[in-house]
């Protein structure tokens, strides 16, 4: 068993994702400083109501995978902890934000009919196949930037 005393609370409050601590009729009696600001996208008895229905069926905790989305507010898992009838918490978890390179290399990509793309590879297809390949051409497919090279080369893999 661990021994240390030290008041926890402190790391709890500073804790980037979200913890509220109810009493037994689904009043908040603690939440963290991430969990006010997810209180401005979710009401308190929604999230009650979500702890309750996954809450462990003894004392304890009770880790669960789930996707759950309040406004902005993305969580991958909840932790819903009791140790008495008096009191039961949730801990959300938020999802890991995506990191986007806004330095996209485009070297080698090039404005492209795709329509255009798969005929030519159909026709290099068929001096190597004798068989019948027809192209359903859909003329509302917009021209986008692609590697037409990598495209070839993927679609001679398939």
């Amino acid at each position: 068993m661990n021994t240390i005393s030290t008041d926890f609370q402190f790391f709890i409050e500073y804790d980037s994702n979200p913890f509220v601590l109810f009493n037994a009729g689904g009043k908040i009696i603690y939440l963290n400083s991430s969990a006010e600001l997810l209180m401005g996208s979710c009401s308190r008895k929604e999230l009650f109501e979500i702890t309750l229905s996954y809450a462990p069926k003894t004392l304890g905790y009770k880790k669960t995978l789930i996707d759950l989305s309040f406004g902005f507010f993305e969580f991958y898992s909840i932790n819903v902890l009791y140790n008495n009838d008096d009191e039961i918490a949730i801990h959300l978890y938020n999802k890991p934000m995506v990191k986007i390179n806004k330095n996209v290399n485009l070297d080698g990509y090039t404005l492209t009919d795709l329509n255009l793309l798969f005929e030519a590879n159909i026709e290099l297809f068929k001096m190597q196949y004798s068989g019948k390949i027809t192209l359903f051409t859909d003329y509302d497919l917009p021209k986008f930037q692609v590697h037409q090279n990598n495209f070839s080369f993927l679609l001679r893999l398939l």
